[in-house]
């Protein structure tokens, strides 16, 4: 067992394996295996749930998630029914947050996880659907300035008209 002290100043116990999915944890040990890992830049409540991925996981990276994601629904390219019902229950504005945790403790499998989860919101979905999903208000902008914003982006151009 090692341990890993949070923002609150906790030490919690968790399995030594877990080095083998937290590339933070296992740089930390290598460079000082005798000590706590200062893990303080995360509360506890926020550190719990990704321990409980990696234990779920029995501290072995889960095989890479299909891609590109062949539709919307993540059971289509994601075998682990936990790992969908994990990553669905995180709310969509906290996913972002989640894969910046992810890249910053060296967490691939899970990152790519919540990766999967934001492709599969956009996934063939119309832009106005994505409008109103997002509450994003129509442009006011003129045909003059469409032109112009057509024109200065002639990828938008080619994918929305096919030119």
């Amino acid at each position: 067992m090692i341990q890993v002290k949070t923002a609150e100043g906790t030490c919690i116990e968790v399995d030594a394996n877990i080095v083998n999915m937290i590339g933070y944890i296992q740089a930390a040990l290598q460079s000082n295996p005798t000590v706590p890992v200062d893990m303080s830049m995360m509360k506890k409540a926020d550190l719990e749930p990704i321990l409980e991925f990696c234990k779920r996981h029995s501290y072995v990276n889960p095989p890479p998630i299909r891609r590109p994601i062949p539709n919307g629904d993540l059971t289509s390219c994601i075998p682990s029914k936990f790992d969908v019902e994990y990553i669905n229950a995180v709310p969509f504005e906290n996913l972002f947050e989640l894969i910046s945790v992810c890249e910053f403790l060296g967490i691939p499998s899970l990152k790519e996880l919540a990766s999967a989860r934001v492709a599969a919101e956009f996934k063939d979905k119309s832009i106005a659907e994505l409008k109103a999903k997002f509450g994003v208000a129509p442009e006011q902008f003129s045909k003059a300035e469409q032109d112009v914003l057509l024109n200065q982006n002639d990828w938008v151009s080619k994918q929305l008209f096919g030119e």
